[in-house]
């Protein structure tokens, strides 16, 4: 008889108290998937592309000015009068004011232009030398002349402090036709300052890639214009990321899984692209998750209890009367 309580008890015990923890379970599973999806959603679909846009929209920014100052060379009216007087000496001198005018208005490192016809190369120092389609160093402008577009941007790095300078030429056009390039040497100092103090959370961070898929500009100054994208993502994501993909690619570095997003620079005609470890963009959700599970395992604890109370309160009576009902039995 005492088996048959103790079994009623349990039965009771186990039969309320699974159906407790069964339902707490149910509920904090479906908070935990609503949790992913939500951060999934907000985190890398809002918040990481946000983040990239706005830093974009600083970098371009900081480019608009160089670029137009570029141009404004290369549309001068003045320089394409002085390149259809041969380059009259008697305005060079004004030509190399301009030059070193803009130079300081632009806090620009250099100023120059190229005349296609004479070789010569003029920066706001003068005519500093005659280019020469034989010479290596050279090549840059000819290849300008020869190409197919109006402007050409280059990267050239600091062999000892690794820094870049951002090199932007443009054609020169006189009545239809290429007759030089005007240039613009722009330290980009600034814009490396910018790209290494963004952070996406502890160790999210953004990079610049050119054209070719090389890397630019880097928080690691060893990357610039040294690496290829595809050797810090991966063939497949940096292809993709190049190609025009704007929403979060995965891969995976040393074991370790990483999300990034590319926006492109207009101005420059480069790739801003944003890694982010896969764990950090979950994981304050993730952690909010467990936190909210203990609590729940808690509370479920806690009414485990009273469900233990709860039992021996049901069956105190049934033990009574089955206790009465031997006394009767056995007086009878």
């Amino acid at each position: 008889m005492g088996f048959m309580k103790r079994s009623i008890q349990w039965q009771l015990i186990v039969s309320m108290g699974a159906a407790l923890l069964t339902s707490m379970l149910i509920v904090i599973l479906v908070y935990s998937s609503a949790v992913n999806r939500l951060a999934e959603r907000y985190l890398i679909g809002e918040a990481l592309p946000a983040n990239i846009a706005a830093i974009r929209n600083d970098i371009e920014r900081t480019l608009t000015e160089p670029v137009t100052a570029t141009a404004g060379i290369a549309s001068n009216t003045l320089i394409h009068d002085w390149l259809r007087q041969d380059e009259s000496p008697e305005r060079a001198a004004a030509m190399t004011r301009y030059l070193e005018g803009v130079k300081v208005q632009q806090s620009a490192l250099t100023t120059n232009i190229a005349v296609l016809e004479s070789g010569h190369y003029y920066s706001d120092q003068g005519m500093v030398h005659t280019l020469a389609r034989s010479a290596p160093a050279d090549s840059w402008f000819y290849s300008l002349i020869d190409g197919s577009v109006d402007r050409r941007v280059d990267i050239d790095i600091d062999k000892t402090t690794r820094q870049p300078t951002l090199y932007i030429n443009e054609r020169i056009k006189v009545d239809g036709k290429v007759v030089g390039t005007a240039g613009l040497g722009y330290s980009l100092e600034r814009m490396s300052r910018m790209v290494s103090g963004f952070r996406f959370g502890e160790r999210g961070e953004v990079y610049l890639v050119g054209r070719n898929g090389r890397v630019m500009v880097h928080p690691n100054s060893d990357h610039n214009d040294h690496s290829e994208l595809a050797q810090l993502l991966g063939h497949d994501a940096a292809s993709r990321l190049l190609g025009g993909e704007r929403n979060a690619v995965e891969f995976e570095r040393d074991g370790e899984r990483f999300l990034a997003v590319a926006q492109p620079l207009e101005s420059l005609g480069w790739t801003l692209v944003s890694e982010v470890p896969e764990a950090q963009i979950f994981g304050e959700a993730r952690q909010t998750m467990w936190t909210t599970s203990a609590i729940g395992l808690g509370i479920a604890l806690f009414f485990l209890f009273l469900v233990v109370l709860l039992a021996r309160g049901l069956v105190r009576p049934i033990r009574q009367v089955t206790s009465a009902l031997v006394e009767i039995g056995g007086g009878g």
